[in-house]
């Protein structure tokens, strides 16, 4: 119960890998706040027929003014945060559409950004937090980025670069940031032929929330381990 009395807000918390990492900070004692969209009912029984505290927090993490409505009706101070919810698009950049390329973009890049902005301060005030921005390795350099999910691979290169800024902004304030490559997971995004289950995927974020007060910020993860960006 290394999280008790810890309140953890999680993005995409409905399903896959966002319900697992709920599932997973619960059984470490944390609070969960579901950041959903919509059905959230049901997860939300799901977790309290296991005996984990938690409640429903509505917002499209691609509307500002839901972000900011929902966070305006909390009425607890988060200490977790999870950026878990994202679109994948299937095209190149010639075949996907304008509007999607702003759907991914809010969604994956800007939505994280400011939910960050929103609470991080008020973490730092409390000299402690945990933010985590699910990334992928289809976003990383090191592994090559190809041409196909264009926009998803861009936004998530951004994301990593995100995470490195704000972990310049909260050093030494007790607040880790860092990003997290789940791999390639079994859901409705990654496909059946995905090698990983949603709670080992989900596994990969919770560790970096349990690392130790002085562990490292800025940094880019998987499994446990730093990876290269």
């Amino acid at each position: 119960m290394k999280l008790s009395g810890k309140v953890a807000l999680v993005t995409g918390a409905n399903r896959g890998i966002g319900f697992e990492v709920c599932r997973q900070l619960g059984a470490e004692g944390a609070t969960i706040l579901l950041g959903v969209r919509r059905q959230g009912e049901e997860t939300l029984q799901a977790l309290s027929r296991q005996g984990y505290p938690a409640e429903i927090v509505y917002m499209d993490v691609s509307n500002s003014s839901s972000i900011m409505d929902a966070l305006g009706r909390l009425n607890k101070e988060v200490d977790i945060l999870i950026n878990n919810a994202a679109v994948l698009d299937r095209g190149d950049l010639f075949s996907v559409s304008g509007k999607e390329i702003e759907t991914v973009a809010k969604t994956n890049l800007l939505g994280p950004l400011l939910l960050t902005r929103q609470l991080a301060d008020d973490m730092r005030k409390r000299n402690w937090g945990r933010i985590v921005n699910v990334s992928s390795g289809m976003g990383a350099i090191s592994r090559g980025l190809g041409s196909e999910s264009v926009a998803y691979r861009i936004t998530k290169l951004a994301l990593n670069g995100l995470t490195i800024c704000l972990a310049a902004d909260l050093r030494n304030s007790g607040v880790l940031i860092n990003s997290v490559d789940p791999g390639w997971v079994r859901t409705s995004m990654g496909g059946e032929m995905a090698q990983r289950t949603p709670a080992e995927g989900a596994r990969s974020i919770v560790n970096v929330v349990l690392l130790p007060d002085n562990g490292p910020s800025g940094f880019f993860f998987r499994d446990g381990r730093k990876v290269d960006w």
